[in-house]
C-alpha cells in the first residue's frame, strides 16, 4: 500500500495553505511549484521514483547533498539559483512537520542541508553619462516610442520593480505638489512615493495621449502592452532587451531592470542629487536638448510635445 501522506499534504499546502492562509502571491506559488517540479525530476532520474511514491523518509541529509550536486552538474544551476529551490522545500516541510510527525526528520534534514554560499559582487551601476544615453534611447516618433520614453523615465525616477510597474493603474497616480505614486510590492505591501515635477508632466502627457484621463479609465493599466492589455514582466523584459541590444552595439552598457532600480538606490544613498557633478550633468543635458529652462530633471521632457503650464 502506497504512503500518500507526502502527496496529500503537498496538495493541501498549495491549495489551502498558500492560497487561503498565507495569501501568497501568484508569482510565489508559481516559483514554489517550479521547485517541486524540479525535485520530482530529480527523484525520477536519480532514484527511479515517481512523485506518487515519494515519502518523508526519503528526505535525508545524503539525499539533499545529492540533490545539490545534481542541480549544479546536471541542470547547470548557479549557487545563487539553488537557494530559491530550497526555500520552497523548507517552507513546505516546516508546514508538514507541524501536522505530521513523520515529516519532522525531513524538516530537520532540509534545514541542516549545506547549501552553497553566495557572495555579493559589486553591481555595475550606471554612470551619469550612461544614464544620459539611456534616457535618450526611446524614439517618440515611432510606434509606442512615447510610451517607452515615459516608462523608462518612470522606472529611473521611482526605482520600481518590474511587477510593480506592471500592476500600476491610472488611479495609483495622485497629481499634486508633489505628485505621488502608489506602488504595491511583494507581499501586497503598499508604499507611496513622491516623484519629480518633470516626471509628473511626462505622466500627464502619457495619460492624455493614450486616452486614460476620463473617470472610466481610472482602473486601466497605466502602461499597456501593444494589444492594450496589462503589461507583463516578460513584455517589460523584452522591451529592455531590445534597448540592451542596441546599447551593446554602441557602448559597453549592459541594461537590466535591476540595473536601473539599483542605480537609483545607489544614487539616493550617496546623495548624488545634491552634488556638483550631478548639477553640472543636468545643466549640460538640458542645454544640449534645448528644453524648457524651468525643468530640472528629465531629458525626456524635451522630446515630447509638452506645453508650459
Amino acid at each position: 500500500m502506497k504512503n500518500r501522506d507526502f502527496t496529500n499534504q503537498l496538495g493541501e499546502y498549495f491549495d489551502v495553505f498558500l492560497l487561503d492562509i498565507k495569501c501568497a502571491k501568484p508569482n510565489t506559488i508559481s516559483s514554489y511549484a517550479d521547485s517541486f517540479a524540479i525535485l520530482f525530476e530529480f527523484f525520477y532520474e536519480q532514484k527511479k521514483k515517481t512523485h506518487t511514491t515519494i515519502a518523508y523518509k526519503d528526505f535525508t541529509p545524503q539525499l539533499f547533498d545529492e540533490y545539490i550536486l545534481w542541480l549544479k552538474n546536471s541542470k547547470g544551476y548557479a549557487d545563487s539559483s539553488i537557494h530559491p529551490r530550497f526555500s520552497a522545500l523548507v517552507s513546505f516541510l516546516k508546514y508538514a512537520s507541524r501536522r505530521n510527525m513523520s515529516a519532522l526528520h525531513a524538516y530537520s534534514a532540509v534545514v541542516g542541508a549545506e547549501i552553497p554560499k553566495t557572495y555579493r559582487t559589486e553591481f555595475p551601476y550606471f554612470s551619469l553619462d550612461e544614464t544620459k544615453i539611456l534616457l535618450k534611447l526611446p524614439n517618440p516618433n515611432r510606434y509606442l516610442g512615447d510610451r517607452d520614453l515615459v516608462l523608462l523615465s518612470f522606472l529611473y525616477e521611482t526605482a520600481a520593480r518590474a511587477q510593480e510597474v506592471c500592476d500600476l493603474h491610472v488611479k495609483d497616480i495622485r497629481f499634486g505638489s508633489p505628485t505621488k505614486v502608489k506602488l504595491t510590492g511583494k507581499g501586497g505591501k503598499v508604499r507611496e512615493i513622491p516623484i519629480a515635477p518633470d516626471v509628473s508632466d511626462l505622466l500627464r502627457y502619457h495619460i492624455k495621449r493614450h486616452g486614460l484621463n476620463s473617470p472610466a479609465h481610472r482602473s486601466d493599466s497605466l502602461f499597456a502592452s501593444q494589444t492594450n492589455e496589462k503589461m507583463t514582466r516578460l513584455a517589460l523584459g523584452a522591451l529592455l532587451l531590445s534597448m540592451s541590444t542596441w546599447l551593446n552595439r554602441k557602448t559597453k552598457i549592459c541594461l537590466k531592470r535591476k540595473t536601473i532600480r539599483l542605480t537609483v538606490f545607489d544614487t539616493v544613498k550617496r546623495f548624488i542629487w545634491q552634488n556638483l557633478e550631478h548639477r553640472l550633468f543636468i545643466s549640460a543635458t538640458f542645454s544640449d536638448m534645448h528644453i524648457f529652462p524651468q525643468q530640472k530633471y528629465m531629458p525626456a521632457l524635451g522630446r515630447l510635445p509638452l506645453q508650459k503650464r
